[in-house]
């Protein structure tokens, strides 16, 4: 809501631009492909499936043949990007690519990835490091950017697209949910004890979701 009223507010003040971003076509995805792997022997079927597949949304492109990669499904010989199989796997959902990734984290980042999903989209790195199950949380973080889910900024941090925080939070099982967010609650009442009115949505949000 509040994100609205700043929308609005700008567009009033003419300082707002928006453009509206459609779907690749399967001659855009071939040239994202081919910006990505500058020098590829993948076939035009597969191209056509990958465009199909992701309904032409260049972030899901991007991201399938990110996890292809790691995957193995795709790989350099001879100075080429090629399929390493004919049986590969093109994940169905972006939320499919979302828990694809997830497999692949460590422990640590993965709890780590929990606990700032119940922050929100963006956070302070103060504050996810404030993760008392963890004795490591920087490196756990820095995983996280590693593997493309989180970028940082100085102090802040966000995750890299909107899907991977709402994919994540809502994987949390009930009983680890009330637990980050508690947790979170007593860190923003020890860290502004002398100032809680900077932080009372804060503290009402996280609080509200424990017991």
């Amino acid at each position: 809501e509040m994100l609205q009223k700043t929308i609005e507010t700008m567009r009033d003040e003419e300082i707002l631009f928006e453009m509206k971003l459609e779907n690749l076509d399967s001659d855009e995805v071939l040239s994202l492909v081919n910006n990505i792997y500058t020098s590829n022997e993948f076939s035009q079927s597969f191209v056509e499936n990958l465009s199909s597949q992701c309904d032409g949304n260049p972030f899901f492109v991007v991201e399938v043949l990110r996890q292809m990669q790691e995957e193995g499904s795709i790989a350099k010989q001879d100075e080429e990007y090629v399929l390493m199989r004919e049986d590969y796997r093109i994940p169905s959902t972006l939320e499919d690519v979302v828990h694809r990734r997830m497999e692949m984290l460590e422990p640590d980042a993965m709890a780590l990835s929990e606990y700032a999903s119940c922050i929100g989209r963006e956070f302070e790195r103060s504050v996810v490091f404030s993760f008392k199950f963890l004795e490591d949380a920087p490196t756990a973080l820095d995983k996280l950017e590693a593997a493309g889910m989180i970028i940082g900024n100085n102090g802040i941090a966000e995750f890299s697209h909107a899907i991977f925080q709402e994919v994540i939070y809502k994987s949390i099982g009930d009983r680890w949910k009330s637990t980050y967010h508690k947790s979170l609650g007593e860190y923003y009442e020890n860290a502004y004890k002398n100032k809680l009115d900077e932080v009372l949505f804060d503290l009402a949000r996280h609080f509200s979701k424990t017991k």
